[in-house]
């Protein structure tokens, strides 16, 4: 037997039982097929005769194949079961064989449209087989056992049942058989809607009156919609094994991101996308129960992460880089659910656990917003607690405010907003929090997946004229309040040698603490810093190749200052950088040697 073990699910909703069974039975002794239970479709080729459906196609004759199909209104889908008897007294082939429908969208099971799912008895491997059908495509998803039905004294019992999980199994019993035997297994959610149950049955004129059913008996439940009220943040990743070196054998030598449920409520995760890099997967099957975790893993190592609790099924995981990577996770409707944006400098000076084997642990689920300050190596013996709470959990509420650090342009008609952290989406897109009285603006629209941006679009173009707007009710993700603070736009002009100046460096820092540059635009022009990179000069006098300080369109405004750092946040932490109209830029920073060295700024058409 070849049995095909498949998981395929599409972007589903949360199903949830309900109390009435969706369930028929036939066994066909009143005598006829027209009632208790109803059967249509093409009547006038079945007959009744001693408690027994039987194929009766009396006009049938010559060659070729001739189709005949009866079905019956069944909404079972989930928690099913369907079981039926044929008999086929002929050879069966890919000319003659039988598709016992267990679930279908319509009634006309010849209809090339139809959707759902059939049991193949006979056909060319002769043998008992579970298909999909999506319209035109048919697609084997249980491969039963070649040439079971063989000869033409064919009688079978088959049975298939599929659980709440979407699990499917599919089983058969021949008369010499005392017990039914499993033809194979597979999860497969691809339809979930059921309306009808039948038999179709493709023949040869010589088979007209060859074929027979009885004993039909379906169960289950109907499927139903729970929407799911998915709030940002609702599902938080709460570790992150980037670079697996098992240091306890019971850890699968394997990456995984482990995902927490901040809700009261069980979260369905089929459909749901992991996005890092570059790299994307979809999570087939899974839930998080209220306030627990669940593991994401490729499907290779899901065997070996189930010893610790509740794992996803996917078929890979996105690969995690060691040294950092961003973490997207959204819903089945393409909505960021949650992001971590995660770096190995996070396992601070703890050299021995950032080699390997030590996960990253969230400190606590409920500070949303991404900061190492919230980010710890495990120090759990195994290196991490996979499906379990975290070894370093703890109370760490984030008190970080938060601060417009940056305005760019991104055209004549629309500016982008850089805060210091992830904003209140909600209250970002609002229009009437943003007022000014040069400008009308038309819309506010939060860049994914961080939502620390915002794109505002205005008329009129900017002019000549310096524009000014001014900010309300904003808040960032944890709730945080940002009132009053206001900024200007303006058309920037061409920076000339001299308008900038280096103003300060700090090198040779406390352990932490980031190295950084600032800046002073001594001239009266507002200045793209998009034009402008930061370098330093060999011993020969040439430039090292030069890196922008900003990949946007940053405005500085005369007589403010730039603050450029590898690690803007640590810098302000303990010195203050407070300024309207200042800019802070993370970046890049050349080598700032302890003993001495130099530092140029140079425009983008320098080198």
């Amino acid at each position: 037997m070849s049995v095909i073990k498949k998981i395929i699910l599409p972007l589903l909703p949360l199903l949830v039982s309900v109390g009435a069974m969706a369930q028929f039975k036939d066994y066909f002794t009143d005598g006829d097929f027209t009632h208790n239970p109803v059967w249509s479709g093409t009547v006038d080729k079945f007959t009744v005769a001693d408690g027994v459906l039987r194929l009766s196609d009396v006009a049938a004759s010559g060659s070729g194949s001739f189709k005949a199909y009866l079905s019956t209104p069944s909404v079972a889908s989930v928690a099913a079961s369907w079981e039926c008897k044929v008999e086929a007294n002929v050879n069966l082939t890919s000319t003659n064989y039988v598709r016992f429908y267990l679930m279908a969208d319509r009634d006309d099971l010849t209809d090339i449209s139809l959707k759902g799912y059939f049991i193949l008895i006979g056909g060319q491997q002769k043998e008992v087989a579970l298909y999909r059908q999506n319209g035109k495509n048919i697609t084997k998803i249980i491969d039963g056992t070649d040439s079971r039905l063989t000869g033409t004294a064919n009688l079978v019992q088959v049975k298939a049942t599929r659980n709440e999980q979407w699990g499917w199994q599919l089983w058969s019993k021949l008369p010499t058989e005392t017990d039914f035997v499993l033809e194979g297994e597979a999860i497969d959610a691809t339809i979930a809607n059921a309306a009808y149950s039948g038999v179709f049955v493709n023949y040869s004129s010589k088979a007209k009156d060859k074929y027979s059913f009885d004993d039909f008996e379906v169960t289950g439940k109907p499927y139903v919609v729970e929407q799911q009220n998915i709030r940002r943040h609702s599902v938080v990743v709460s570790e992150i094994m980037a670079n697996p070196k098992p240091i306890d054998s019971s850890m699968p030598n394997a990456e995984y991101i482990e995902l927490y449920n901040r809700t009261d409520k069980k979260i369905n995760l089929a459909g749901w996308q992991v996005f890092c890099g570059r790299g994307k997967a979809t999570i087939e099957a899974g839930e998080i129960a209220p306030n627990g975790y669940i593991v994401l893993c490729g499907a290779a190592n899901k065997a070996a992460f189930e010893q610790f609790g509740e794992v996803a099924q996917m078929k890979s995981l996105p690969s995690l880089t060691n040294k950092r990577g961003l973490i997207t996770v959204k819903d089945a409707d393409g909505k960021t659910v949650t992001w971590t944006e995660y770096s190995d400098s996070w396992y601070g000076n703890d050299i021995s656990r950032k080699n390997g084997g030590f996960s990253l642990e969230r400190i606590d689920c409920d500070n949303l917003h991404n900061s190492s300050a919230n980010w710890t190596p495990s120090h759990d013996d195994k290196g991490g607690t996979p499906c379990t709470a975290n070894s370093m959990k703890a109370a760490n509420a984030d008190n970080v405010q938060p601060e417009l650090s940056a305005v760019g342009l991104v055209g004549s008609s629309s500016c982008v907003l850089i805060f210091n952290k992830e904003m209140n989406d909600s209250a970002a897109v609002r229009v009437s929090n943003y007022l000014s009285s040069d400008v009308a603006i038309a819309s506010a629209e939060v860049v994914e997946p961080k939502a620390d941006r915002v794109v505002l679009t205005f008329s009129p173009a900017l002019s000549a004229d310096t524009v000014e707007i001014s900010m309300s009710n904003l808040k960032c993700v944890s709730g945080f309040v940002l009132n009053g603070a206001t900024f200007r736009l303006a058309r920037p002009q061409e920076p000339q040698v001299g308008d900038l100046v280096i103003n300060e460096v700090l090198y040779n820092t406390d352990e932490g603490v980031g190295e950084y540059v600032e800046v002073f635009n001594k001239s009266n022009k507002v200045i793209n810093l998009a034009n402008i990179c930061i370098t330093s000069r060999l011993g020969s006098g040439q430039l090292k190749a030069p890196r922008a300080v900003t990949a946007d369109s940053i405005l500085l405004f005369p007589y403010k200052y730039l603050l450029i750092s590898n690690d803007i946040r640590s810098v302000c932490s303990v010195y203050s950088c407070g300024e309207a109209d200042g800019v802070r830029c993370d970046t890049v920073l050349p080598t700032l040697p302890n003993k001495e060295g130099n530092v140029v700024l140079c425009t983008a058409n320098t080198y």
